[in-house]
């Protein structure tokens, strides 16, 4: 939802707040991962050219670097995408938002074993979240979700807030997007990734909304990050019956409704997982089947 009112916005920095009754997260170790922005520099190796960069940890001033004091950025000679399990195809588009600093990584930074007197390090990937727009990433980092706790005294907050690499959470009245000059069809993305457990990753700050409703603390989105999952589903079990992203083992059984898996399609839904798209061929197919 959008909030449109042309009424004065008071803006508040409140990137630390924490309200009343929100519980607080483990801080992560330092050898845990954690949301780091990277930038590509073929010298960040000093010595020789590499394929690396610099990776700086979100919301916080200084960076730990394995091996050597912290950083505002910790140099990097290599980072290593295969946790992701992407295409060829999802790789050339990660790689393009990579080139154009558009991408928010999870991941771990991993000292390299080397003779070299100058430690050397990895970066490895758990996660990759791409920018929607070219806009530039104002505020604090957060990750956010529709709240989904029983609401006993309305009015009741919206979304649920939590700092990146911070123990902050908190509540929030509303998230509005139009700083962050992002496409519709993104946008459309972002409010249903609002919904689901992975939550929307966001940079922006707090401001205070005086409107129709009363006062709301609303976060305003600089920039959002949509998660890139690989499409690599495939149908898997021992009947083929079901749409997977591993091998999945199951009892060797026949029903006559998988029969209707044979020309389904499998591939990765709008909640991000792997399933077989409802078609009216395979609703009619298995409505029949179970008959």
């Amino acid at each position: 939802m959008h909030l449109r009112l042309s009424i004065l916005i008071l803006f508040v920095l409140l990137s630390s707040l924490t309200l009343s009754g929100a519980q607080s997260w483990e801080a992560p170790s330092l050898d845990a991962d954690a949301y780091y922005l990277f930038q590509p520099d073929a010298l960040a190796c000093l010595s020789q050219p590499c394929s690396g960069g610099f990776v700086q940890r979100v919301n916080h001033a200084m960076t730990p670097c394995v091996g050597g004091p912290p950083k505002q950025a910790c140099p990097v000679a290599s980072v290593d995408y295969s946790e992701l399990s992407l295409s060829d195809t999802e790789y050339d588009q990660l790689l393009q938002a990579v080139e154009a600093g558009k991408v928010l990584f999870k991941g771990r930074i991993k000292p390299q074993i080397t003779l070299d007197l100058n430690p050397m390090r990895d970066f490895v990937v758990s996660e990759a979240w791409i920018a929607a727009s070219d806009e530039p990433a104002t505020g604090t980092y957060y990750r956010v979700a529709a709240d989904s706790s029983p609401c006993l005294f309305p009015p009741c907050p919206a979304y649920h807030e939590a700092q990146l690499n911070r123990t902050q959470e908190g509540y929030i009245d509303d998230v509005n997007f139009i700083l962050a000059d992002a496409p519709e069809y993104l946008l459309d993305q972002a409010m249903e990734a609002l919904t689901q457990p992975d939550g929307l990753l966001v940079a922006g700050f707090h401001a205070i909304v005086h409107g129709l409703d009363g006062k709301q603390l609303v976060l305003m989105v600089s920039q959002f990050y949509l998660r890139l999952l690989s499409d690599a589903c495939e149908p898997t079990g021992c009947s083929g019956q079901i749409c997977a992203a591993t091998n999945v083992l199951t009892n060797c059984e026949w029903k006559p409704a998988y029969a209707c898996y044979q020309s389904a399609v499998c591939e990765r839904q709008v909640d991000g997982q792997c399933g077989w798209t409802e078609t009216p061929e395979l609703l009619a197919c298995l409505d029949q089947a179970s008959q």
